[in-house]
């Protein structure tokens, strides 16, 4: 729904989910991606280093004032987390969530929280994230428009070509 909103939302969707399983979602979405979608453990923290600079290089031309350079709003979603992801990634993960929405870079992170107790990064990430359950109702607070609103999850059609159609 969140790209679909969007005008021209080419290049706006980046990826991480190393065991594939988000590939029936990316594959009919690719003309959305920013880059390829990372698939590698071995990849993860040059992607999330790259977008924290990014969010970092966009704050600070807010700050001064550059508003024409700022980076269009993309989405960031990261599959199988904590799985594959280092205790820096989590530390940079925090870092896009807490400065992220500020500049336009929103994350979704899909995972389990059953390591938060082991790693304090995950731990912080538990804390601080919306919790969206796979189904029922949930309120949430949009960081875009400050708004809230009704979720009420999804499920894609099983057929591919449906499925396809929908996305």
């Amino acid at each position: 729904r969140v790209l679909v909103a969007w005008r021209g939302a080419g290049g706006r969707l980046g990826v991480v989910h190393v065991s594939g399983s988000l590939r029936e979602f990316t594959d009919p979405l690719g003309a959305l991606l920013a880059s390829p979608v990372v698939s590698a453990a071995s990849d993860i923290t040059a992607r999330l280093t790259a977008l924290s600079e990014s969010v970092d290089l966009a704050e600070m031309a807010a700050r001064s004032g550059i508003r024409d350079n700022l980076p269009e709003p993309r989405l960031v979603i990261l599959g199988d987390f904590p799985h594959g992801y280092g205790t820096e990634d989590a530390a940079r993960i925090v870092h896009l969530a807490d400065h992220g929405p500020a500049v336009g870079t929103s994350l979704i992170i899909v995972g389990d929280s059953a390591g938060a107790a082991a790693d304090p990064g995950v731990a912080v990430l538990e804390r601080i994230a919306q919790q969206v359950p796979t189904s029922g109702v949930l309120t949430v607070s949009d960081p875009w428009t400050r708004n809230d609103w009704i979720l009420t999850p999804d499920r894609l059609p099983d057929h591919p070509l449906h499925r396809a159609s929908v996305l």
